[in-house]
């Protein structure tokens, strides 16, 4: 069974997503997906190949989407996947270091978020 309206799109029971773009959808697994980052109104899904692809839905739209306990927002601009992060420090400048390098911001108020959802899979 498919939820969510026609163009963005999880399957149940399978980990991937629909991604509209301008001119194409694309089918994610959600496993090769790093972190997706908020531009505007648009989301840039960061994979683990090192493409990147950009969404014409909000961050907001694919967080509501994506049920799963490794996708975490830790900033009002990223969702991250939690088996792809690397190293992270949560004292004064707290950040997320992912597969790839990218440092990543995690805000204050989703610290005790971030805690509570590390301990859910470690």
């Amino acid at each position: 069974a498919i939820t969510g309206s026609n163009d963005n799109n999880i399957i149940e029971g399978e980990k991937i997503i629909a991604i509209s773009s301008m001119d194409k959808i694309d089918i994610l697994d959600l496993n090769n997906i790093l972190y997706i980052e908020a531009s505007g109104k648009y989301s840039i899904f960061k994979l683990t190949n090192g493409k990147e692809i950009i969404a014409s839905k909000s961050l907001l739209h694919y967080q509501s989407k994506i049920k799963s306990d490794f996708f975490i927002r830790i900033h009002h601009k990223f969702v991250v996947n939690f088996k792809y992060i690397k190293k992270y420090d949560l004292d004064n400048n707290a950040f997320c270091k992912m597969q790839d390098d990218t440092i990543i911001p995690i805000s204050r108020r989703n610290i005790p978020i971030f805690i509570s959802n590390l301990h859910k899979i470690v």
